[in-house]
């Protein structure tokens, strides 16, 4: 269905265990990647439920093959985290470390979503924090983060500046759906 997904994972790494938040309890895992379909159902219920915050687009990636879905965590420099509530997906994070030598030391954090029945609850910032810590540990190397976030998304934008992002340019006009334009805000973040 459109909300989440329902898995028997069978291989996972377990990052956070226990995060409870409103009595529910949720973690979030690292998945191999045999768990592809987890990550192509985020972006497709992200790409549908909030059109205005991507440059993708849903109708366009529904052509899209499973093996360039696949594809997706056959990159060396690059980490998809995802948010669970029992088996039930409804969360991710993503992020990529620069690999060329003379910006080695910056991350970028993509693909931050929150399926919409989960959000206002706090875990957008608890695995934007899960992401963080998750780089400060496998990356020493990396001092800088940095993000691009569509202005339609101001919920998300309060999220990055409480969790220490500050606002460092726009991209205007960037981003247009039904014929009315939104910026793309770039936001940093130093971790060491």
């Amino acid at each position: 269905n459109d909300t989440t997904i329902n898995l028997e994972l069978r291989i996972s790494t377990i990052l956070c265990n226990n995060i409870v938040v409103m009595g529910a309890i949720y973690d979030i895992r690292k998945l191999d990647s045999e768990h592809w379909f987890v990550y192509k159902h985020l972006r497709l219920s992200a790409l549908k439920n909030d059109p205005q915050a991507f440059i993708g687009i849903h109708e366009e990636k529904l052509k899209v093959s499973d093996e360039a879905w696949k594809s997706q965590f056959n990159y060396e420099h690059t980490r998809i985290l995802f948010m669970f509530e029992g088996n039930q997906a409804m969360g991710m994070c993503g992020y990529d470390i620069n690999h060329y030598s003379r910006n080695a030391h910056v991350a970028s954090i993509y693909y931050v979503y929150i399926h919409p029945d989960y959000r206002k609850q706090g875990l957008g910032t608890q695995l934007l924090t899960a992401a963080i810590e998750d780089i400060k540990k496998l990356h020493p190397q990396v001092i800088k983060l940095k993000l691009e976030v569509s202005s339609a998304q101001l919920g998300a934008v309060h999220m990055y500046e409480k969790s220490g992002f500050v606002r460092c340019g726009t991209y205007k006009m960037e981003i247009m759906y039904h014929d009315e334009y939104y910026d793309t805000i770039l936001m940093e973040k130093f971790i060491r």
